[in-house]
């Protein structure tokens, strides 16, 4: 029988939860809300700092090959469509005809529907390289259940595009049958050259996340239930 203490160390819930051992609570100060602010903040920025998302692992299944991608718009019939983004094909090169492109809009956006919902962790954006990779600085990766990209809660934004075409970003288990790329801004334009979405089904029972060691220095998996603890702490979105 598997039985779950409390922790001696801060531990993220998958909803975004901070939970806190109340060792490290002064007692006339576990109820206060300012303390509890405090607190939060303090292990919010600790943990943006420790939280790390590693390439997939060997074998690992690229979910978005299976799934069905639209977007906004088309800039052109053939080269520039939405499935462009998941054939398979990591050239760089727009005019090899390997990269998606909207047309010059109000807030575009792209969209993978993955036919059904899974719980994702990572999602891996190739962005264009032979011009134009500035356009995709602030797009939003969104996962959820709506079928309106601007409807989900975001994964994560692509705030660097200098550092080479591969961007990973970390989803920590968000659930949606929906990944979505959202520029929101005038005049824009969203250009993908490929999208690679990982994760797993959602099966009953307990979650996995993520706590940080006794160490404060590696992250490392382990079943928690939600709502263990009667004390936690809402954290600011942490996606």
């Amino acid at each position: 029988m598997f039985v779950f203490s409390e922790p001696r160390v801060p531990v993220m819930l998958s909803d975004g939860r901070i939970l806190l051992p109340r060792s490290i609570i002064p007692s006339y100060l576990s109820h206060t809300s300012s303390m509890k602010l405090l607190i939060g903040l303090t292990v919010l920025g600790f943990l943006s700092l420790t939280y790390c998302c590693e390439d997939p692992a060997q074998g690992a299944i690229n979910l978005a090959q299976n799934g069905a991608a639209t977007q906004s718009s088309d800039v052109h019939p053939i080269l520039g469509t939405a499935s462009k983004a998941i054939d398979r094909n990591n050239q760089t090169n727009y005019h090899i005809g390997s990269c998606t492109h909207t047309k010059l809009e109000d807030n575009p956006w792209w969209k993978l529907d993955l036919l059904k919902s899974y719980r994702i962790t990572q999602v891996i954006i190739t962005n264009r390289e032979d011009c134009c990779k500035e356009r995709l600085q602030g797009a939003e990766i969104r996962v959820g259940d709506s079928p309106n990209v601007r409807d989900n809660p975001i994964c994560a934004t692509i705030m660097d595009v200098s550092s080479g075409a591969r961007i990973p970003l970390c989803c920590k288990g968000m659930e949606g049958r929906y990944v979505g790329v959202f520029i929101p801004a005038p005049s824009s334009i969203v250009t993908l050259c490929e999208v690679e979405v990982y994760g797993q089904k959602i099966e009953p029972g307990p979650r996995v996340c993520c706590y940080l060691s006794h160490h404060w220095s590696l992250a490392i998996p382990v079943i928690l239930l939600q709502n263990t603890f009667q004390f936690g702490i809402r954290s600011a979105d942490l996606n």
